[in-house]
């Protein structure tokens, strides 16, 4: 399953380390500016 999940930037690096430690997530990271345009559209 896959979720996408809002943080704010000055947060964003916390968050993806906070996410990586966590045994169940295989994957955090953050999106490409193509692909975060793609979803606002």
């Amino acid at each position: 399953m896959k979720v996408l999940i809002d943080i704010a930037d000055k947060e964003a690096v916390f968050a993806i380390k906070v996410l990586n430690s966590l045994s169940f997530v295989k994957k955090a990271s953050p999106m490409s500016v193509s692909a975060e345009s793609l979803w606002k559209t």
